[in-house]
């Protein structure tokens, strides 16, 4: 054993003595160590590999990593119906991203510190992608999608006296979510924002055209809408204090079309009054334009200890635009007047506007241990006013009857306000007394319904008090009554 111990001291100090020295082997591992020599002051600097391989240099940090899975669907084969398949399931084949993700780390900290991205089922009917990007104390960015595809063509009627097996409800729509956000100095006491989201939809399907309460339609029919909301404010974050403003606006779009140039017999499978009717050709379309601004105020504030406020502000003016026309031809009838005709046109036109103001504010006071006030007052106040012009041609041969016309001024107005006191003392650690007071009042003008004596419009108020007293037992830690 003493010489294998010999040897292995003999074969280290070998490998680390400088080249050309000699090197001092002990025969004897009892023997005492020499004294140490002095070091030669002429002989060159010893390498520092001992130094390098006891502090080795850490591994640069990895810049990039994620993941990503990829397949293929294969689809054997769908026994029966492709539409009951397609409205349950809907799972197409072929390639698939099924999922990946991956994270950037810059080392260099130029456009971020730090970008995550995630995104799964690119290829099926539901899909989403997430991007998140931050540079630390300058900006926080999130970025959102998400494409649902949804596909119906299981029987369902708008008529529940349609001809059986016959789907006039069916749709094939993208929809499609997108939301995008920006912080800027995300790490200070006043941090910008902006932000915008839209969600839209687009497709195809089969509705329904109603011709007077004589017959139904189903035809083929086009969707398109679109709604899109900008805001941008500034938080102000403090310990004692928080306070957001913001502004914003809203567009809004819906606009639909159907079209048949094939005779259609309809719901009905008997002819009304010994005649058969018919659609064969139709045109129609719609379309809805809506945009608003609107400002907001939110503020919450602890002065001290034992009191604490907050309050909300919201105004908003939306206004809406609607224009509807079709022309039909075929074989139609009114019931109302036993009249029989071969084409109708009828256009619509309709405007509102809802300026909305609400606002709540309030207050909770500590004065002791086991007693609080809270104080709570809010107000909702919207004015609509609206009107819609519609006319109607009805077409006998080619010579048109007298247009129809009808005017529907609308007008809402809806100031609601309320106040109400609460106090509340511990009578114990388990038993707490509460009493208050509310009241309510208001006042509301509204369209008057057909055999009103009072006029086109009719008016309220609304003035009620109510006392208020209870109080609240807990027997047990995790129940209450």
């Amino acid at each position: 054993m003493k010489y294998l111990l010999a040897f292995l001291i003999a074969a280290t100090a070998w490998a680390q003595a400088p080249a050309g020295e000699a090197v001092q082997v002990p025969v004897k591992a009892e023997a005492a160590a020499p004294a140490p020599a002095k070091a030669d002051e002429t002989a060159p600097a010893p390498a520092k590999a001992d130094e390098a391989a006891a502090n080795p240099a850490p591994p640069a940090e990895e810049w990039l990593t994620g993941d990503i899975d990829l397949g293929y669907r294969f689809r054997t084969g769908v026994r029966g119906s492709l539409d009951t398949y397609r409205s349950v399931v809907n799972l197409p084949e072929g390639p698939r991203v099924f999922g990946f993700s991956f994270t950037i780390q810059d080392p260099k900290k130029r456009l971020f510190d730090r970008l995550d991205a995630r995104s799964y089922n690119w290829g099926d009917p539901n899909n989403t992608a997430h991007v998140d990007a931050v540079k630390r104390g300058v900006y926080d960015f999130r970025f959102d999608y998400r494409n649902i595809a949804y596909f119906n063509a299981l029987p369902s009627f708008a008529n529940p006296l349609a001809p059986a097996g016959f789907n006039e409800q069916s749709l094939d729509l993208h929809r499609r979510n997108l939301s995008v956000g920006l912080d800027l100095l995300p790490a200070s006491h006043i941090v910008p924002y902006l932000a915008y989201d839209r969600n839209s939809g687009q497709g195809t399907g089969v509705s329904t055209w109603v011709q007077d309460i004589a017959n139904e339609y189903a035809v083929p029919t086009q969707f398109r809408d679109g709604t899109q909301n900008y805001r941008g404010g500034v938080r102000f974050e403090y310990s004692r204090f928080h306070v957001t403003l913001e502004e914003g606006g809203t567009r809004f779009k819906d606009d639909e079309s159907a079209f048949d140039a094939v005779p259609l017999s309809g719901d009905r499978t008997s002819s009304f009054l010994g005649t058969a009717l018919q659609l064969t050709n139709l045109q129609e379309a719609y379309g809805i334009r809506a945009r608003s601004a609107y400002s907001k105020v939110l503020a919450t504030a602890s002065p001290f200890r034992w009191l604490r406020l907050s309050g909300q502000f919201l105004y908003s003016d939306p206004k809406t635009d609607v224009n509807y026309n079709d022309v039909a031809k075929g074989n139609f009838a009114t019931v109302a007047s036993l009249l029989f005709y071969n084409g109708q046109v009828d256009t619509t036109v309709g405007a509102a506007n809802k300026p909305h103001v609400s606002g709540n504010a309030g207050f909770e006071v500590r004065p002791f241990r086991r007693f609080r006030i809270m104080e709570s007052w809010s107000t909702d106040r919207y004015h609509d006013s609206a009107y819609a012009t519609i006319a109607e041609y009805l077409l006998m041969g080619s010579v048109p009857t007298s247009p129809t016309s009808t005017l529907t001024p609308d007008r809402q107005v809806v100031n609601y306000n309320q106040t109400q006191t609460d106090l509340f003392f511990d009578l114990s650690s388990r038993i707490t007394l509460r009493g208050g007071y509310r009241y309510v009042w208001g006042d509301a003008t509204a369209l008057a319904p057909p055999l009103s004596q009072s006029g086109l419009f009719e008016s309220g108020k609304l003035n009620q008090q109510v006392g208020i007293a209870g109080f609240t037992i807990r027997p047990i830690k995790k129940a209450s009554i």
